[in-house]
């Protein structure tokens, strides 16, 4: 089947992190921002956004799915993730760029934009799948980009307080960010994404 490649990475973060990626231009909006989610390493224990392209003359429309509801302020159109395939927003217009948004509190945004629709045909069960990419991804709960680069910092120093607290709640003594290791990741996205689906698409997850 014919495919999107895309290119993200994560925003007002240095080192650039960043993936390559496959995906069926007939995934749904939420099936995309799981593949995303898994890329990154976001547990899924948090709501997200993925915001569209703009209408000439509009701003970014978001799309939400856990509990849209909830942010329903009468500014924007809130829709259902779910029930919207990549292909209508997309169209396959290189250049496009969606943004994910994960744990509103901790803000963490990555910015996606599809590079090119290859000639060549995927077949369906490879997808989605990793390209290319660098770096970690991102650690739940830690507080964002800042709380990030603090973690790494304290890691790469080994020792001090800030050592001592990241270790303890990590359960570890060593983290290293570098590591991307694309071929364990495309081993086991697809069980990932289905996971994540579970989870949000299932209408108890998020109790408000």
């Amino acid at each position: 089947m014919k495919v999107y490649q895309f290119v993200s990475e994560l925003k007002g973060f240095k080192p650039r992190v960043w993936r390559r990626f496959l995906i069926s231009p007939k995934s749904s909006i939420a099936e995309f921002a799981y593949t995303l989610m898994a890329m990154y390493r976001m547990n899924g224990s948090h709501l997200y956004a993925v915001s569209l392209p703009p209408k000439k003359g509009e701003l970014y429309q978001p799309v939400l799915y856990s509990n849209p509801e909830a942010f329903d302020d009468g500014f924007v159109t809130v829709l259902d993730a779910t029930s919207i395939p990549l292909e209508t927003v997309v169209k396959g217009k290189e250049g496009t760029t969606l943004i994910l948004e994960y744990d509103f509190g901790d803000g963490w945004k990555i910015a996606t934009k599809l590079e090119k629709v290859p000639d060549e045909e995927v077949d369906e069960d490879n997808l989605p799948r990793v390209l290319k990419g660098k770096y970690y991804g991102i650690i739940d709960d830690v507080g964002g980009v800042w709380g990030l680069s603090d973690l790494i910092a304290a890691f790469e120093e080994g020792e001090g307080g800030n050592y001592e607290r990241y270790s303890d709640w990590l359960g570890t003594d060593e983290f290293d960010f570098t590591l991307f290791p694309v071929d364990e990741i495309n081993e086991v996205i697809r069980d990932e994404i289905e996971d994540l689906k579970e989870q949000y698409e299932n209408p108890d997850y998020f109790d408000f």
